[in-house]
């Protein structure tokens, strides 16, 4: 799960991995604008709608993200990694960590 912020309104998007959370966010505020200004739509439907466009989009892209694991695994893409030093990926690995709890702390406030 990550929080996120659509303007000022929190929310919770079910993800597997937070390199997919930002772009979640972006299609369920796309999402979100586009039915809201229909005028087709009844206020009735939109939230059926969302959610289901929303969850479609996000199964898709899961199983998009998926399908690059499996892709990377058979081209043996990640026997890349043996010829970083490990400075290198342990200042990655850092960074990254650093960048959570940053991200963290600025949505909790």
């Amino acid at each position: 799960m990550y929080w996120c912020n659509i303007g000022e309104i929190p929310a919770l998007y079910p993800t597997v991995d937070l390199f997919t959370a930002p772009i979640l966010a972006q299609i369920a505020a796309a999402v979100d604008e586009t039915i809201y200004n229909d005028e087709n739509i009844s206020e009735a439907d939109v939230d059926n709608l969302f959610l289901g466009s929303f969850g479609f989009l996000a199964s898709l892209g899961v199983f998009i993200s998926g399908a690059l694991l499996v892709l990377s695994s058979v081209s043996k893409l990640a026997n890349l990694g043996a010829y970083l030093p490990f400075p290198v990926i342990s200042g990655f690995f850092s960074a990254v960590g650093v960048l959570t709890w940053t991200m963290a702390v600025r949505v909790g406030r």
